[in-house]
């Protein structure tokens, strides 16, 4: 028998099988571009590629036999071999088209549809010759979906579920699907000293067809008429009917006359939107510049005061500062812009860290009054209802505030909170799970689900759960004091006792003595806790990093205590009537006196840890 390298060279093996991955890559590329032009199903890409990974042992197979001048015949093992790939491929290409297929139309059928007139503003591309104005093409997209969002009549995506698809190679329809809606902005930033480039393009979400595109070549003083052209183009090319005046007053708005407090502005956005303390604290320096060079400058003093709202949700420490910054630059946004929603915002979250509520509640409903597809006005509405007790009514805010901005993760941890409340402990978990989906390392996400896991009689899910989410956050006291729970409930309490006494370490901050008091209370002693709840001081605390009251399955234990509801009848929360006894085992006792502490617990009791507030 001769070598076998011999004969596949002189079979030419290897020239056939250069040429036809060529060719393959070839056709490839030329279905690419017909599948974009003409709006085919993606599965014809899929397809080809499959039969072509299939056609190329098919291919090995004829050089073999006729490789050599053609001279040799087809014989029966041959013949089989091609049959046997032909008929694998038929196999493939059949489920591949089923899968395909039900694919989409599971896909076609979403479950909220999109809304005529509907738009999402997707990330503009920085293009710039060093790629160092990231800071600038975000905020100049966030701007034009904030004016597109002031308009009634259209449905505008969320930035941050908008943002989702940055970098990513997402087919149109799938965008559209996701975000529920027809139509995409999408563009591209090139910046040169004083002069920027600013090219976008409006497509449709259903076709991928182009409806309109512009390039305005400009010097930077002159971005906001480019928002103001690029936002009337939109307009006309959706044929959105508006009431008269209404053009002029919701997207003719020089916010600043000075390019530079404009740039500042723009980085605090996008320090304030990357979230963590280092960031929310840039963007603080930031937007303080902003309002140095330019004291006038509404918006910048709006995003002020938010940013050291949320400051505390991120930062453990005293917050006796950043409730001075809040109300402060909330002030002065207010009183430059009574008509800004982030103005309105940006005040009801003073007025929260202030306790009080019904103004805050107020507030937030003009906010979004005033810009209806604004996520961020619904989801602090709703937060804020929560904690009142009202929760159907908080829940419909969240419900609305996560349709849209359906990849924002804070808000969609909330909506579980709460069905929490509600008691729907099912609902809670598959929303907190898809939370987890969205952002695999969210601490809220972890503590939502591990919650109803608890509360739904899965505590050995729920250790697990809130072990995984400790794991990644090994310093988050609120997972920790979740985490006693959880092992509580699953009748480990030496465990607990090991992550109680962890959390009453000394040098704990004050903002984590919240978590370590909850801990205490899973053991039957919720002194510490009913003190820090009924003292002005750490109520502030409490609502400052976050905390909501309301019907939270975590304050069950303590509505039965006099001292407990008075303190929240004066801030207006009304007692839960769905509370209920916490899911804890007798613990075997070490001694008499021990065992009778622990009794009550199974009467009602539960964790402070907060959900979060923050937009």
């Amino acid at each position: 028998m001769p070598p076998l390298f011999p004969r596949i060279r002189e079979r030419k093996i290897v020239q056939w099988a250069l040429a036809y991955l060529a060719a393959g890559w070839i056709g490839l590329q030329v279905i690419s571009l017909l599948v974009g032009a003409f709006a085919w199903p993606p599965g014809v890409v899929r397809i080809l590629a499959i039969l072509l990974a299939l056609g190329f042992p098919a291919a090995l197979v004829l050089a073999w036999f006729h490789g050599e001048k053609g001279e040799q015949r087809a014989g029966s093992v041959e013949i089989a071999l091609l049959g046997g790939l032909l008929l694998l491929a038929g196999v493939v290409v059949a489920k591949v088209g089923w899968r395909a297929s039900t694919g989409s139309a599971a896909a076609a059928a979403p479950p909220v549809r999109a809304e005529q007139g509907s738009i999402a503003v997707l990330p503009f591309l920085d293009l710039s010759p060093a790629h160092d104005q990231a800071y600038f093409s975000d905020g100049l997209a966030e701007e034009l979906l904030d004016v597109l969002a002031r308009l009634p009549e259209l449905h505008v995506a969320g930035r941050t579920s908008s943002f989702t698809f940055r970098d990513r190679a997402v087919p149109a329809d799938s965008i559209g699907r996701a975000l529920h809606v027809e139509n995409l902005l999408e563009g591209s930033v090139r910046r040169e000293g004083e002069r920027v480039r600013i090219s976008a393009q409006l497509v449709d979400a259903r076709t991928g067809y182009t409806r309109w595109s512009e390039t305005y070549d400009r010097r930077l003083s002159h971005v906001f008429a480019v928002q103001d052209e690029i936002s009337r183009a939109i307009v006309g090319v959706l044929q959105v009917r508006l009431a008269e005046g209404r053009v002029q007053g919701a997207l003719a708005r020089q916010e600043t006359p000075d390019p530079e407090a404009h740039d500042l502005y723009l980085q605090g956005l996008y320090h304030f939107h990357k979230r963590g303390a280092a960031d929310v604290r840039m963007a603080i320096d930031d937007f303080r510049r902003a309002v140095r060079r330019d004291s006038m400058f509404a918006r910048a003093w709006a995003g002020l005061a938010l940013s050291y709202g949320v400051l505390p949700v991120f930062e453990a420490g005293p917050s006796d500062s950043a409730a001075a910054g809040t109300a402060a630059a909330a002030g002065r946004a207010m009183a430059l812009d009574s008509t800004l929603p982030e103005a309105q915002l940006a005040l009801a979250m003073s007025l929260g860290i202030r306790m009080r509520f019904r103004e805050a509640i107020q507030l937030e409903r003009r906010a979004a009054a005033l810009d209806p597809s604004s996520a961020i006005a619904h989801h602090l509405l709703g937060f804020d209802l929560l904690n009142f007790g009202r929760t159907d009514e908080g829940v419909a805010e969240l419900r609305r505030a996560v349709d849209l901005d359906p990849f924002a993760v804070t808000a969609t941890t909330l909506l579980a909170e709460g069905l929490l409340s509600r008691r729907d402990f099912a609902g809670a978990e598959a929303v907190g799970r898809r939370a987890l989906r969205i952002d695999s390392t969210s601490q809220l996400g972890f503590q939502v689900v591990g919650l109803a896991e608890a509360f739904g009689g899965k505590p050995a899910e729920a250790v697990r759960t809130l072990e995984r989410g400790r794991g990644l956050h090994p310093e988050d006291s609120r997972l920790g004091s979740l985490l006693v729970l959880a092992y509580a409930a699953a009748g480990r309490w030496d465990e607990a006792e090991r992550v109680r006494a962890d959390l009453r370490r000394p040098g704990a901050d004050r903002s984590s003595e919240v978590d370590a008091a909850f801990a205490d209370m899973v053991f039957g002693d919720r002194e510490r806790l009913i003190r820090i709840l009924t003292s002005r001081d750490g109520q502030r605390r409490f609502f400052e990093h976050g905390g909501y009251i309301g019907c939270n399955p975590r304050y069950d234990p303590l509505w039965s205590d006099g001292r407990f509801r008075t303190a929240m009848s004066r801030l207006g929360i009304e007692p839960c009537r769905l509370a209920r006894p916490w899911p804890l085992p007798v613990r075997d006792p070490p001694s008499v006196g021990s065992a009778a502490r622990s009794l009550p617990v199974l009467r009602g009791v539960r964790r402070p840890g907060g959900a979060a507030r923050s937009p």
